[in-house]
């Protein structure tokens, strides 16, 4: 498709951002909405294992750079700083509702905060290094998880 021919699908450049934004929240909310059907005796592997497919699979320069764009933009245009914030929160209360019930862990908005943002920070470390980003994924996910799991009741 020519870079022009984008526009008979969408009015201009916020209108691709913002449905870029909107297919990222609901591809996240779809994978989350997955784990309901784990056990809880199973859970924290299978969300382990799940967590860390969804992260290696979505891992990629285009993507990256992608999610950075999308981001400056959102620093720029209040639209689209609107339809991310409401993309987040909507990801983070649906983390929240999977997770308390497998969990059972008081502070799990905290859980969650620290989960999304380590999920974050592994985008940026690829877009710096890809393979040393790459190399830690599942060390990092097992040992940060494992850690808030294990400490989640604890006083922030």
């Amino acid at each position: 498709m020519s870079t022009g021919h984008i526009y008979h699908y969408f009015k201009n450049k916020q209108a691709i951002i913002l449905a870029i934004v909107q297919r990222e929240g609901d591809e996240a909310v779809q994978r989350i909405r997955e784990l309901e059907s784990i056990p809880a005796e199973s859970f924290r592997e299978a969300f382990f294992e799940h967590t860390v497919d969804a992260i290696k699979h979505k891992l990629s320069a285009f993507q990256t750079s992608l999610n950075f764009e999308i981001m400056a933009e959102g620093t720029r245009n209040p639209d689209v700083a609107q339809q991310m914030h409401e993309i987040d929160e909507r990801i983070r209360k649906t983390l929240c509702e999977v997770l308390e019930p497998k969990l059972n862990i008081r502070n799990i908005q905290e859980v969650v905060d620290c989960i999304m943002t380590v999920l974050i920070g592994i985008t940026a470390r690829f877009a710096r290094n890809p393979d040393r980003a790459e190399a830690v994924i599942d060390l990092l996910m097992l040992r940060t998880m494992g850690f808030l799991f294990d400490h989640g009741d604890d006083e922030v």
